[in-house]
C-alpha cells in the first residue's frame, strides 16, 4: 500500500515525517500524471503546488483555518490530502469529482471558484466575517503571480491594506507563469522580491547570539529588531505590498525540504 492510500485527512499528513513526506510528494505527482492522462484536467498547476499544499495543511488546521485557492484548478493536491484520492477516476465527469473546489464534496472547500484573481476578495470577506463573529482561525488565500495581475486582485489588495485583518494571510505562488510566462510591471517587481541570503543568515546568527547573552539576552534581542529591519532595507528592495502597509515575508523555496 502506498502512502497516499493512507491519507484520509490533513491529520494523516501531519503525522508523516520528512522522509515519508518526500515519498508522498513523489507518489502524488505520479498519481496526478496517471489520472489526468485518463480523465483530462489541469496537470501542471498541481504538479507545482505539491509541497506548498503539504505545508499549508501541516501548518494550518483546515477547515478551522480556511484555505482559498485562486482560480481553483490548482486544488487537486488539496483534494488528495483531504481524502478524495479514490474519487479521481471520475474527475471532471458528470456526477464525479469536480475539477475545482466544491462545497458539496468536502468541508475543506469553502469557496467554489474557477475564475482568476478572485481569491483575495473571497478571503477578505471570510476574514472580516470571522472577526465580526469572533470566530477563531486564519483565512489563507493562495494566488499565483499570473492571477495577481488581475484588476480584481488589486482592488482586494487595496481593501486588505485598508482593513488590515489580522487573521488573513496571502500566499503568492510565484512560478513565473499562468498559461504563459507572466509579463508586465508586476512580473518584473516579483522577480526582484528575493530576500538576500546574507540577510537571513546574519539575522539568524545575531538573534541566536543575543538570546544567549546572560541577563540581557531577551532585551538585547528585542532592541536588535530595529537593527535587523534596517539591515533588511539595505539588502532587500522594498515591496509594493509593504508600501501598501501589508507585511511581506519571503521568498520561500517551495520545493526545498
Amino acid at each position: 500500500m502506498g502512502i497516499l492510500e493512507t491519507i484520509h485527512s490533513p491529520a494523516d499528513l501531519k503525522a508523516l515525517d520528512s522522509a515519508r513526506l518526500t515519498e508522498l510528494a513523489t507518489e502524488v505527482r505520479s498519481f496526478l500524471v496517471e489520472q489526468t492522462s485518463r480523465t483530462g484536467g489541469h496537470l501542471s498547476p498541481n504538479l507545482g503546488v505539491v509541497e506548498l499544499t503539504f505545508a499549508l495543511h501541516r501548518v494550518f488546521d483546515s477547515p478551522k483555518d480556511a484555505i482559498v485557492w485562486d482560480t481553483g484548478h490548482q486544488a487537486y493536491v488539496h483534494k488528495l490530502v483531504t481524502g478524495r484520492a479514490g474519487e479521481f477516476a471520475r474527475l471532471r465527469q458528470a456526477g464525479g469529482l469536480s475539477g475545482y473546489p466544491s462545497r458539496k464534496e468536502s468541508e475543506h472547500d469553502l469557496v467554489e471558484n474557477s475564475h482568476a484573481s478572485t481569491s483575495l476578495s473571497y478571503a477578505l470577506g471570510l476574514a472580516e466575517a470571522r472577526l465580526r463573529k469572533r470566530q477563531a482561525g486564519f483565512v489563507v488565500a493562495v494566488i499565483g503571480d499570473g492571477a495577481l495581475t488581475g484588476g480584481m486582485a488589486y482592488e482586494a489588495l487595496n481593501q486588505i491594506a485598508h482593513l488590515q485583518p489580522p487573521n488573513l494571510i496571502v500566499v503568492i505562488n510565484d512560478n513565473g507563469r499562468s498559461y504563459a510566462p507572466t509579463v508586465g510591471g508586476l512580473a518584473r517587481h516579483l522577480s526582484q522580491l528575493r530576500v538576500d541570503p546574507r540577510y537571513e543568515r546574519i539575522k539568524d546568527e545575531i538573534s541566536h547570539l543575543l538570546r544567549d547573552l546572560p541577563l540581557v539576552g531577551s532585551t538585547a534581542d528585542q532592541a536588535a529588531y530595529r537593527v535587523k529591519e534596517s539591515l533588511k532595507q539595505l539588502l532587500q528592495p522594498s515591496t509594493m505590498f509593504e508600501s501598501l502597509g501589508i507585511k511581506y515575508a519571503g521568498l520561500v523555496d517551495g520545493h526545498d525540504e
